[in-house]
């Protein structure tokens, strides 16, 4: 983001929820940085393995996320760090938007 406001790059790519938190801190104005696209929603946090992974190992690891609790102090000390009030399980949905328009300005 400092480098796209600064002039030395010409895009970037940030969640509209950081945008917003640093913009109410007064970073980023929008005369310094435009928003030019907006994907559609996707997982955009996703915990990813090697394809080798046992599948009920990953089923085990996705429960025991997925079971956290904000009210918990021990899991909202977690919660916190990543900035969320909860894990859910993520899709694939909207990957293949995200990788068109990769591809449609040569970033892939």
């Amino acid at each position: 983001m400092a480098l796209v406001a600064a002039g030395e790059y010409d895009a970037g790519a940030v969640s509209g929820y950081a945008l917003k938190k640093l913009r109410a801190k007064g970073r980023f104005p929008e005369e310094k940085v435009r928003v030019f696209w907006s994907s559609p929603p996707y997982s955009h946090c996703c915990f990813t393995a090697q394809r080798e992974l046992d599948d009920n190992l990953a089923q085990r690891i996705t429960a025991a996320f997925a079971s956290m609790n904000y009210a918990d102090p021990v899991h909202k000390e977690v919660f916190d760090l990543e900035g969320c009030t909860a894990f859910v399980p993520g899709t694939a949905e909207g990957f293949d938007t995200l990788e068109a328009a990769a591809k449609e300005e040569g970033l892939i």
